[in-house]
């Protein structure tokens, strides 16, 4: 009888004992994070790529442990709390020292809290945040998220990471035009060099990694470091993302090989939120010998245009642009055309685009060996001028005037070199045209 009484007090105190572990059990999962707690929300285009194959998720995510944004960007996230739930702060959370630094704090919350915060200062004391090689992007940056009731007897902890990215970029590596010779230069340092007179080609991309659309890119351009900047272009957009080149033509005259002359070019990317992002790049004249003046009178080159009514890639070198030299698409703007292949039968020629003020005079053989700036200048004054050619044969050669973006007029003396036409079919029809190129001295 002895041992059974035994049994059930020791039974008992058991069940005591269990009761009372699981209080504290309770007490415990109350200071840790439980699922349904603490939910978030992000914009669709703030959610991490999906898997490959998958497709983006149509919906907000109301189980969402990560987000990213543009550093033009504002953090947006919609933060929902449990029942019983009424306090909240956000914390930025550096998780190798603990370090914490207030983002948010709200009170008498009502189930949900917007939150919005500039990407920009996301960082400790309000900086631009950083990763840890001290590269600037990509930045991730830990928020601890702390819930808590009226009396903080109950307290959740979750953890959100926030991946900051940079959407505008300078493209790495791009061609750089021509040199004297007529050679591509293929450039990839920061700075590059360049040949007085030359045509450089400046690239910038950006990337569907902000949540607005990027609505201009302004380059701005300055010859040494204490002269004043200029606006050289504007390019409109209005959409996320974009790869995009523009060319710009090196000044003319000598440079000093005892000191470095630099372009400096200012990049400002403008985003539908009103918000801006600014790169720079610069270009160095390649060293001229001093008292040596760069003859811009000997840039001669040679240029083949197709019949615009081949259907493949021809079709889109039958238009040409002599101040950026390059083809242009059919597609494109006509004001960019100054000259433009025509071909009706066996009869060849060309014209400048429908809203292009190029025109032309017919030349002799003497106003192309004998080219220059004045000459080509005073040809152009005293002949005839039209605004299209026909019935041109191999050795012709016409002076052609072009209004640059600034105004000023710029010349062309160019002389057929050939003439390819074909009895049937167009995809092959061209002809190969030698030019020089003169800029207002």
């Amino acid at each position: 009888m002895k041992n059974i009484y035994l049994i059930y007090t020791a039974f008992f105190a058991l069940l005591i004992l269990c009761a009372s572990c699981f209080d504290e059990d309770e007490k415990f999962a109350k200071e840790i994070t439980s699922k349904g707690s603490i939910l978030v929300t992000v914009p669709t285009k703030a959610l991490p790529p999906p898997p490959t194959g998958q497709p983006q998720l149509a919906e907000q995510n109301f189980d969402v442990t990560t987000a990213r944004f543009g550093i033009n960007d504002d953090v947006q996230m919609t933060i929902y709390l449990s029942e019983g739930l009424t306090n909240l702060k956000i914390n930025h959370l550096v998780t190798s020292t603990g370090q914490r630094e207030e983002k948010g704090s709200f009170t008498n919350v009502t189930e949900s809290v917007n939150w919005v915060y500039p990407a920009s200062t996301l960082g400790i004391g309000n900086t631009s945040p950083a990763n840890k090689t001290g590269a600037a992007f990509p930045a991730s940056v830990t928020l601890e998220l702390v819930a808590s009731n009226n009396d903080n007897s109950q307290k959740v902890v979750r953890i959100f990471t926030v991946n900051i990215l940079e959407p505008f970029s300078l493209t790495n590596s791009f061609n750089y035009g021509k040199d004297a010779a007529g050679n591509d230069i293929i450039v990839t340092a920061n700075p590059a060099t360049a040949n007085p007179d030359s045509v450089i080609v400046l690239g910038f991309t950006s990337a569907t990694t902000s949540l607005a659309n990027l609505e201009k890119v302004e380059i701005f351009v300055k010859r040494g470091v204490k002269s004043a900047e200029t606006l050289f272009r504007t390019e409109t957009y209005n959409i996320a993302n974009i790869a995009d080149t523009v060319r710009f033509r090196m000044p003319s005259g000598n440079t000093n090989p005892n000191t470095l002359d630099t372009l400096f070019f200012r990049y400002r990317a403008s985003y539908a939120t009103g918000k801006t992002i600014s790169k720079t790049s610069s270009t160095r004249f390649v060293n001229v010998p001093l008292n040596t003046t760069v003859n811009v009178d000997s840039k001669q080159r040679t240029l083949a245009l197709y019949n615009p009514a081949a259907t493949g890639e021809n079709g889109d070198r039958a238009a040409y642009d002599f101040s950026e030299m390059t083809h242009i698409a059919k597609a494109s703007d006509e004001a960019l055309k100054d000259i433009i292949l025509q071909v009706s039968g066996l009869d060849i020629g060309f014209k400048a685009g429908s809203t292009n003020s190029t025109t032309f005079v017919k030349g002799v053989a003497a106003d192309y060996t004998s080219a220059s700036y004045q000459v080509a200048k005073w040809s152009h004054e005293t002949k005839p001028v039209v605004t299209s050619v026909t019935n041109v044969f191999k050795g012709d050669v016409y002076i052609v005037r072009i209004t640059d973006k600034t105004g000023y007029n710029e010349y062309v003396v160019l002389r057929v070199n050939d003439i390819n036409l074909t009895p049937i079919g167009n995809e092959t029809d061209n002809i190969t045209l030698e030019y020089k190129y003169y800029k207002k001295p």
